[in-house]
């Protein structure tokens, strides 16, 4: 995964938010290599950070295993009970 630095006068990161709700089935075998080109298509674009709602645990779980398969930076935006 790629570092991300922010403030002290750098540029700023361009950043987006993810619209779909992530599920299991999205990180498996051919839905696999669509969702990370998914992704790599936002990074050729100068993404350099990219968002997830994350309403629940199973999402937390799901957000983990995707971040194992990208190298761009994930932030999780928690929407439960820390």
């Amino acid at each position: 995964m790629k570092a991300v630095s922010v403030g002290g006068g750098l540029e700023p990161v361009i950043q987006t938010m993810w619209k779909d709700r992530l599920s299991f089935s999205d990180l498996e075998g051919e839905a696999a290599e669509k969702f990370v080109s998914r992704i790599e298509g936002l990074s050729s674009l100068g993404c350099g950070l990219l968002r997830f709602a994350v309403p629940d645990l199973e999402a937390a779980e799901i957000l983990g295993k995707l971040a194992s398969m990208v190298s761009m930076p994930l932030v999780a935006d928690i929407h439960f009970d820390y």
